[in-house]
């Protein structure tokens, strides 16, 4: 049985303000190979996956509790067509 997520915008900005903290991970593994970040890599991934699903909580849907990047593409997709602009980056490989 597949757990949902509620809608709930009181996540929303928290997952947002995560996000800055894993792109500066990322940006620093990627550009200034610092040691902490070798560590925290696996956060890239998350840094796109916490604005997807804070799109959808933002927007009153509920989504699956998965780490699948392609498939919250697809409910953002669901919600504003925009969103298919996104596979385009081969979101099964991150």
């Amino acid at each position: 049985m597949t757990k949902y997520f509620k809608a709930d915008n009181e996540f929303v900005n928290e997952w947002i303000k995560q996000v800055s903290y894993d792109l500066m991970t990322a940006h620093d593994y990627l550009d200034n190979n610092k040691d902490y970040a070798k560590r925290n890599v696996c956060y890239c991934q998350q840094a796109i996956e916490k604005p997807l699903k804070a799109y959808i909580i933002a927007n009153n849907k509920d989504f699956p509790n998965s780490h699948n990047l392609e498939r919250l593409q697809e409910i953002c997709q669901g919600i504003d067509n925009s969103f298919i602009e996104l596979k385009s980056f081969n979101l099964k490989e991150l």
